[in-house]
């Protein structure tokens, strides 16, 4: 890029100089002209600042557009965007590995790693470079989210059959007021915060680690019967943070995966049997003790720091 600013110095000619007998309109007269001279500089200057800032908005544009390629791979990037909703998706760490959570680093790098094992390569350099990628992607992954919440409320009083219809509208406020569906968010009613581990993720609604995501109600239907009336980063009235409580339950099955008699299928079969358990007391008394208390808030990646690393990769929203 050409330095304006030097290269239109050399340009200016030589102001003479007032002799020593000059008068005051000698002065004056020299430093018109000298006033003339920069301004004129200036003004030259400006207009190729300005024709390179309409280039640099224009080649811009042209790169959001993105190449046809992105195109021809728009039902392959939305089908990844699904597939992302439900697996939730190569740097220095594996996807898999428990040690991506031995610091607030190796987590991120974990994030970015779930990305590159979900992406095929041969989109890598496209999901980085290209905003339509992100837009597609993004979308379909809250496409996917919103219609596994639709299709839950509709199949709802089935998981809930001694409850009201009326209970599971989006726009039903009295859940608070409700003491079966607190006794499936607390197991202190008293208590005005929601626990990470909250009894609707155990058999029975009774706490036992050993048992732990062997409920046949999870995730999703914490949110339904939640006072909440969106799903997102964290509740809006009930103040529940599903974002770390998710980073924290994927964390625990992660850890839970390299023991080596981690059963088949940790949940509970047709006839409400119980497999052979998956015990995760021990990961989670292997863990900090701030970090398992259920009223404080959880180690893991914030939020901000995902927006952050898909920003990164151009998975942001503001492309």
């Amino acid at each position: 890029m050409t330095d304006l600013s030097h290269s239109d110095d050399k340009d200016i000619q030589a102001i003479p100089v007032p002799g020593k007998n000059a008068t005051l309109e000698d002065y004056q007269e020299a430093l018109k002209i000298a006033q003339l001279q920069v301004v004129g500089k200036h003004q030259t200057a400006l207009q190729k600042i300005c024709t390179l800032v309409g280039t640099l908005q224009s080649n811009q544009q042209s790169h959001r557009k993105g190449p046809k390629t992105v195109k021809k791979h728009d039902e392959e990037i939305s089908m990844l965007g699904h597939k992302c909703s439900v697996m939730v998706p190569h740097p220095v760490i594996e996807a898999n590995s428990p040690n991506r959570y031995l610091s607030e680093m190796s987590t991120k790098q974990g994030v970015v790693a779930d990305l590159h094992d979900l992406v095929p390569p041969k989109l890598h350099k496209m999901m980085q470079k290209y905003s339509p990628f992100a837009q597609k992607f993004r979308a379909a992954l809250s496409g996917s989210c919103s219609s596994i919440i639709h299709h839950l409320r509709g199949s709802i009083t089935k998981i809930f059959p001694s409850s009201k219809a009326d209970y599971f509208q989006i726009d039903f406020k009295g859940y608070e007021d409700l003491p079966e569906f607190q006794a499936y968010l607390k197991f202190d009613a008293t208590k005005s915060s929601y626990p990470t581990f909250a009894p609707i993720l155990y058999p029975n609604l009774k706490k036992n680690d050993k048992k732990l995501f062997q409920s046949m109600i999870l995730v999703h239907a914490r949110f339904i019967v939640s006072p909440n009336i969106r799903f997102e980063q964290q509740g809006a009235h009930s103040r529940i943070n599903y974002q770390k409580d998710f980073n924290r339950y994927k964390e625990i099955l992660i850890k839970g995966a390299q023991r080596p008699n981690l059963p088949s299928n940790l949940m509970h079969n047709d006839n409400n049997e119980e497999r052979d358990e998956f015990d995760a007391s021990a990961i989670l008394a292997g863990m900090d003790a701030k970090d398992v208390d259920n009223d404080d808030d959880n180690m893991g990646v914030e939020i901000s720091d995902t927006t952050n690393i898909l920003s990164s990769l151009g998975l942001d929203n503001s492309t």
